[in-house]
């Protein structure tokens, strides 16, 4: 009898740029417990070196700047140009928002904490997923941010709000480009893992997973915590930004 070939775990991959949110490494950590293999780069990185990469999809991070200030880190052209799925959380959903043609604005005070969404139009991240009965469906989440989009970009249908901010979440459908503001990769959002099903499943048509043994060595004890830095996301581990950038050449690991 034939043995089968090994499984090439880098066949089918997943690019994380990380934006200096505190929680990068948790996003990871659950992209991988759905069995897929993802890295996680700076957000100025090589744009040549990223199509190099061929990832199967991007994630944009959350970050501790503000969309709103001139000269705050910007996805690279890159991300948009080459038509890959794409996931935006709290600061990666803004970036989007502002480098496709919509807005953000500062909120009049910080939200840290559980936050209730409502799901106002259907789409294909948040499929059959509700934590309360009734309609709209709902759903708890975490929320950690100061800014938020304030008007989603043309091509974007609004598909989640608060009783806070107008636009939780936004999607084309279409291109399979979707951002969220706030935190599905943390266990205060019940409905996480079911929002990140779709990296492996028909939104990034990534096969099932073959062998996830090295994902659950223990169970995740992981717990959102405050932070003090700028607007996006608080709390950045600021060596990780800088990992690969051009500014790492420039400035040095921090």
């Amino acid at each position: 009898m034939t043995s089968q070939p090994p499984t090439d775990i880098h066949s089918d991959k997943i690019l994380i740029l990380d934006f200096g949110a505190q929680y990068t490494q948790l996003i990871a950590r659950r992209i991988r417990e759905l069995g897929v293999y993802c890295e996680i780069w700076a957000w100025d990185h090589d744009p040549v070196e990223i199509a190099a990469f061929a990832p199967k999809g991007i994630i944009l991070s959350g970050g501790p700047e503000s969309t709103t200030e001139e000269g705050s880190p910007r996805a690279p052209q890159l991300v948009f140009d080459s038509g890959l799925p794409l996931l935006g959380i709290c600061y990666g959903m803004q970036t989007m928002a502002k480098q496709l043609g919509g807005d953000t604005e500062a909120a009049d005070q910080r939200e840290f904490g559980h936050a209730e969404v409502s799901l106002v139009a259907a789409d294909r991240l948040f499929e059959g997923l509700k934590d309360h009965p009734g309609a709209p469906p709902r759903l708890d989440v975490w929320m950690s941010h100061g800014d938020h989009v304030s008007v989603a970009p043309p091509g974007f249908t609004i598909t989640a709000k608060t009783d806070r901010i107008p636009v939780a979440a936004f999607a084309d459908d279409a291109r399979r480009w979707y951002g969220v503001q706030f935190h599905p990769e943390v266990t205060h959002t019940k409905q996480g893992q079911g929002a990140a099903a779709p990296v492996r499943g028909r939104h990034l048509r990534l096969p099932d997973p073959v062998d996830r043994r090295a994902h659950h060595r223990r169970p995740d004890r992981a717990r959102a915590r405050p932070g003090r830095h700028g607007r996006g996301d608080p709390g950045p581990v600021r060596r990780r930004r800088f990992l690969g950038g051009r500014r790492a050449a420039a400035q040095g690991h921090r």
